[in-house]
């Protein structure tokens, strides 16, 4: 694939929402921009776990709940108790978008019955752009399978979850990844997927063997495995549906990795990105870099931990402490999987460190490549609509292009015995 034009337009972030109008109107922009250069195609991808809520003409009447929003919901006793319950707790935990859903109602009183009634569609951005754009209610299986509402083992409604919340809505219908989806600005929608689940397409990380991780705003650790399964406290995740084939991974993230390198910018511990390749020791400083609360594991109280700082500690050593503990996070991912794959392929703008792919693959002990074109999910959905078009098929996703960058492990004892304090 070769990258003809490069355009992105910022919709601001405010305490973890957006503005639903402004993501809307720069997506069609970008569409009808994408026409007038000859695309005769397009794919959409989303971010998950948002929240929006919107009237069936498409107008918004809620602000985006992205997967950063920390909404505060009075919980039921019968709520609470479920996010505490092993098998559900995902479902009902602070992070969920079940709560982004009670939370939105909650800041817009008069939605929730127009809601109960069906008047008001509630869901993820997936279904809001394509029903802007095409006018058709539907969300793609990685982005439903992440509402909350749909089960990811076999893509039906939970018939648990509305009596808990007390609310029905209407539900999106439920659609593959590939296809003739839809058609705006006379393009054919061919491709609609979640963020995370592009970069896995563009990294061929389908089936075990091929972990990925993006570090981006947050790092994302996802780890194919050949059917649907739950491992430790991950999340399990639909990857890709194609042609009625599944394929299944799980999931652990850092909410903020390249945020919390943007923190250390602007308060001047962090001169210039440059600098994370000249630290190289964390003179006893270790780091949580997750600025909203760790999700997974769910310590939400721990916010940007910092460890260890005493009179002779440097800029560098938070810097180091920075990286390592986005490498460990990887680590404990890989670890809570119970799976040992053969490489890493890493990909979104922080990975163009190669000291922090570097760490990653020694703290992990595996292979870490790295592709020239670090944006995963644009480079996914370039796949998925060749996937869709039948010029490429799923296997042959997984043999990458010669030209990575390969990091490979080294035993070093010091970074161990960091993971251990870490």
């Amino acid at each position: 694939f070769e990258r003809k034009h490069q355009e992105a337009i910022t919709v601001p972030l405010e305490d973890g929402y957006q503005n639903a109008e402004l993501l809307y109107r720069g997506v069609r922009h970008l569409l009808r921009r994408a026409r007038e250069l000859g695309a005769i195609s397009a794919g959409v991808s989303a971010y998950r776990a948002s929240v929006v809520i919107w009237r069936k003409d498409g107008t918004p009447v809620s602000n985006i709940a992205t997967w950063l929003a920390q909404p505060r919901v009075k919980r039921r006793i019968l709520l609470r108790i479920l996010s505490r319950a092993p098998a559900v707790s995902v479902l009902f935990s602070g992070g969920s978008p079940l709560l982004r859903f009670l939370a939105l109602l909650s800041q817009n009183p008069s939605a929730e019955e127009s809601v109960k009634k069906g008047e008001l569609y509630a869901w993820g951005i997936d279904a809001y752009l394509l029903h802007r754009l095409a006018g058709r209610y539907a969300s793609d299986v990685t982005n439903a399978s992440l509402s909350g509402f749909i089960n990811p083992a076999n893509l039906r409604p939970f018939w648990f979850v509305p009596v808990v919340l007390g609310i029905n809505p209407v539900l999106p219908e439920v659609i593959e990844n590939t296809g003739e989806l839809a058609t705006c600005e006379g393009l054919r929608i061919t491709s609609l997927i979640g963020d995370q689940q592009a970069a896995c397409v563009a990294e061929g990380a389908l089936g075990p063997g091929i972990a990925k991780v993006t570090n981006g705003t947050g790092s994302f650790t996802d780890i194919p495995l050949g059917s649907y399964a739950r491992r430790g406290r991950l999340i399990p995740v639909v990857l890709l549906s194609h042609k009625q084939r599944i394929y299944y991974g799980v999931e652990g993230y850092l909410p903020t990795a390249g945020a919390a390198a943007d923190t250390l910018l602007r308060l001047g511990i962090l001169k210039d990105f440059s600098e994370i390749e000249l630290a190289s020791d964390n003179g006893g400083v270790y780091m949580v870099p997750s600025l909203r609360g760790l999700q997974l594991p769910r310590f939400t109280t721990v916010k940007g931990m910092v460890y260890g700082i005493d009179t002779g500690t440097s800029r560098l050593n938070i810097v180091r402490a920075l990286g390592e503990g986005i490498a460990f996070h990887v680590r404990w991912v890989l670890e809570e999987s119970g799976t040992k794959p053969a490489v890493i392929r890493a990909n979104g703008k922080l990975s163009l460190s190669d000291r922090l792919l570097s760490l990653i693959s020694d703290a992990t002990g595996t292979r870490v490549e790295r592709q020239p074109d670090i944006e995963g999910t644009a480079r996914g959905l370039a796949m998925l609509q060749a996937l869709s078009e039948g010029r490429a098929s799923p296997s042959e996703l997984a043999r990458q292009p010669t030209g990575a960058k390969a990091f490979e492990p080294k035993s070093d004892p010091k970074l161990e015995e960091a993971y251990e304090k870490w």
